[in-house]
This record gives C-alpha cells, sequence and structure tokens, in this order.
C-alpha cells in the first residue's frame, strides 16, 4: 500500500458526518490516543508512509 497513490482517512468527518465502523477505536489501538485523537478531529487524510512513520502497522496474515 505504500507504493500506491493512497491515503488513509475519514472523508466524512470533513462533511460533519460521525465516522463508524470501528476504524476510529481501530486506530486508537494502533497508535495511541494523541495521534489518533488529531487525526479523527482534523479529518485530514494521510499517506501510508505517514500511518507507518506514526506506528499504525499490521502484520500481514
Amino acid at each position: 500500500m505504500t507504493e500506491g497513490d493512497y491515503f488513509i482517512g475519514w472523508p466524512e468527518i470533513l462533511l460533519g458526518i460521525i465516522p463508524e465502523g470501528g476504524g476510529t477505536q481501530r486506530l486508537t489501538r494502533l497508535i495511541g490516543t494523541h495521534r489518533s485523537l488529531v487525526a479523527i478531529l482534523e479529518g485530514k487524510p494521510f499517506t501510508p508512509g505517514e500511518a507507518l512513520a506514526n506506528g499504525a502497522s499490521v502484520p500481514c496474515r
């Protein structure tokens, strides 16, 4: 995923819609409360490389 033109984020936040589907809880467990709170409240998408730098790595199965 880091080699493509992808982004991670919640575009619905910018529309004033509360995100659903468990992504917010999963992100908090992966990168911590402060970093995930900033990402969720700002609604700014980030690249997979930035996610990896923040500690959001999931082992491949």
